[in-house]
């Protein structure tokens, strides 16, 4: 029993201590996203840095909600999250480069394909 107890507490412990942080994918796609993003609108090192840390922010919220609200099939309000969650962060990468959303949307999925073959 007291076996049981451990484990039960390092797992719970462990989990606690991940929650909330980025993925290795995560970070992974952030960073190639960023790298793009700073070739094409010839970013500075902080605004790099600050693309990088909002691409992931906006992969943890959209996991978070619009991610769990599919798996429990509640795919309209799923829907409706997302849009919110793509408006603000693709807001805030405006702000920094003024692209275009078309571009913004080309730079997510250059990421998403970059990612997947490394």
């Amino acid at each position: 029993m007291k076996k049981t107890i451990t484990l039960f507490l390092g797992i719970f412990i462990s989990t606690m201590a991940f929650a909330g942080q980025p993925s290795k994918w995560q970070v992974k796609e952030a960073e190639i996203f960023a790298a793009d993003a700073k070739a094409q609108f010839n970013l500075s090192d902080a605004d790099t840095e600050q693309v990088k840390n909002d691409r992931i922010e906006a992969m943890q919220a959209y996991s978070d909600g619009p991610g769990e609200l599919r798996k429990e099939g509640k795919v309209e309000e799923a829907k409706a999250l997302g849009q919110k969650i793509n408006n603000k962060y693709m807001g805030k990468f405006q702000a920094i480069t003024d692209c275009k959303p078309k571009e913004y949307w080309a730079l997510v999925k250059g990421a998403k394909e970059k990612a997947k073959k490394k």
